[in-house]
């Protein structure tokens, strides 16, 4: 699966819907296998953090996937990011930056995704311009991490199989 797509209200049926996008590498697929998640009360915690000049970093986001990322660069106005998912991560919840002290640095922003369909990487555009941010501390992030994503179980045993040959 390469996109979560759509999730959302349709006003032409009155109801909610999902979408999803997949990339086949094999065109002759046979069936697809959906399967359930159960979310629990389990807190997110913040991962291992590591130099942002020790690239690639591996973000084990839970038991059933990983977050790559594979360049980090950071100048006055933005930060800009590219990475890639392997497994099962249902979002990526977003970089942490902190300084050689393993202080949290925090800034106001806004931002944008691109994601390449063909390579699967998403690069990430953090737009720290207009925000009143202290230029000084930006200067200042040579550390990373993100938070785990553990409050979710895959119910295999409630998987559901989709026959689509016909």
């Amino acid at each position: 699966m390469v996109g979560k797509g759509v999730i959302g209200h349709d006003s032409t049926t009155n109801g909610v819907t999902n979408s999803f996008e997949f990339k086949l590498r094999d065109k002759d697929i046979k069936s697809l296998r959906l399967i359930p998640i159960k979310y629990i009360g389990e807190e997110n915690k913040i991962l291992d953090i590591y130099d942002i000049d020790k690239l690639p970093i591996t973000f084990e986001i839970n038991e059933y996937g990983k977050v790559i990322i594979e360049d980090i660069q950071i100048n006055d106005s933005k930060i800009i990011y590219t990475y890639y998912m392997e497994g099962f991560v249902p979002y990526e919840s977003g970089l942490v930056f902190f300084d050689e002290n393993e202080k949290e640095i925090g800034f106001s922003c806004s931002g944008s995704e691109n994601k390449n369909k063909k390579t699967g990487r998403i690069t990430t555009t953090i737009n720290l311009e207009g925000y009143g941010n202290d230029l000084n501390a930006i200067s200042k992030i040579k550390k990373v991490s993100t938070y785990n994503n553990t409050k979710m179980r895959l119910l295999y045993d409630e998987a559901i199989e989709i026959n689509l040959s016909n």
